[in-house]
């Protein structure tokens, strides 16, 4: 299920190799619509779901733009784009933009459950090593301490 809560095969959106956006209300749709500030730290294909397709890395990368259903936003392309690096993009956003609604979606836990189903060891280790290594706390909104 996408974020507007439509299944796949009724959206027509089977798969990730699928380029063009979602026909229906989204999370990020809605939240704009009641005047909320959207944002997202996302695989690119997020981007072509809620704000413009195909994904143009040079103009898309970095979004910030009141128009578009994801106001605020940091997509990556690459498969391998690190957990670590990602939450340290989703705390940029979160500080700078101080969203309502923040979708964080950290490709490698996705594709190990993918890869080796939820109840894997190497679904567990990705998980573990996220939780252990990557610790980002926020004093009052505005101090961020970073250990990774």
């Amino acid at each position: 299920m996408h974020s507007d809560g439509v299944r796949p095969v009724e959206s027509g959106i089977v798969s990730n190799d699928i380029s063009r956006l979602s026909r229906h209300d989204s999370i990020f749709s809605l939240a704009k619509s009641q005047g909320k500030v959207t944002a997202a730290a996302a695989y690119h294909w997020v981007s072509e779901l809620y704000n413009r397709a195909p994904y143009n890395a040079v103009r898309d990368r970095f979004t910030h733009d009141e128009a578009l259903n994801i106001q605020h936003g940091c997509f990556y392309h690459w498969d391998h784009y690190p957990d670590e690096a990602l939450f340290l993009d989703a705390e940029h956003l979160r500080l700078t933009h101080q969203p309502d609604f923040l979708l964080i979606h950290p490709m490698n836990i996705d594709d190990m459950g993918h890869k080796f189903g939820l109840d894997s060891q190497q679904y567990r280790n990705t998980l573990a090593m996220l939780t252990s290594c990557c610790r980002i706390t926020s004093l009052n909104g505005v101090q961020t301490d970073t250990k990774c």
